[in-house]
């Protein structure tokens, strides 16, 4: 038989293992799982392997004119965080601006405000509603071990009221979503 021929020799089609198998014979050979979980610390994974994903829905409506702060409209957490991994926020937000003219910004923060990803929306005030339909996407390289938060903030400059999820009594009930992403560093 050739080489090629020997190595595909996965034995009969009941599933046994051919005896070129190293390590002993068939699969008991490689010995039995008794117990284990994810969080194990014998366990390596290889870098970008995803750990665990939470998605949120929000349909929580808000607005504000009030341009001296940021507000929190929406938080999301993600617990057992390993050691060396990186978290992945994206976020897809309905959102408005009345018809007079200004902008709107959106973020997502940490737990201790450090900045993971803003954009910004405006609007020229042409009598009409505008929608503010960003999507951020953000990375925590360093999070904590353990439950980190995250946060969506926004507020408005110049003369705008801005709405966060707003629905205007039309039914169509605008909500945003999240999705966060542990992955091995």
């Amino acid at each position: 038989m050739s080489r090629a021929r020997d190595n595909a020799d996965l034995g009969d089609s009941y599933g046994s293992l051919g005896a070129g198998v190293t390590g002993g014979s068939g699969l008991t050979a490689l010995g039995t799982v008794t117990e284990g979980n994810l969080s194990n610390s014998a366990i390596v994974y290889p870098t970008g392997h995803v750990l665990q994903v939470l998605t949120t829905v929000d349909d929580g409506m808000s607005s504000t004119a009030d341009e001296s702060q940021w507000h929190t409209v929406h938080t999301i957490s993600i617990t057992n965080v390993l050691s060396g991994s990186i978290i992945h926020i994206m976020a897809a937000i309905g959102g408005a601006l009345t018809e007079t003219g200004g902008q709107v910004g959106f973020r997502i923060i940490d737990s201790v405000g450090g900045i993971l990803a803003q954009g910004q929306s405006s609007t020229g005030g042409a009598n009409s509603w505008h929608a503010v339909l960003p999507t951020l996407m953000g990375k925590d390289t360093s999070p904590l071990v353990g439950t980190n938060t995250y946060s969506i903030q926004y507020a408005p400059t110049v003369d705008p009221t801005a709405y966060y999820n707003y629905d205007a009594t039309t039914g169509h009930y605008t909500r945003s979503f999240y999705q966060i992403m542990e992955v091995v560093g």
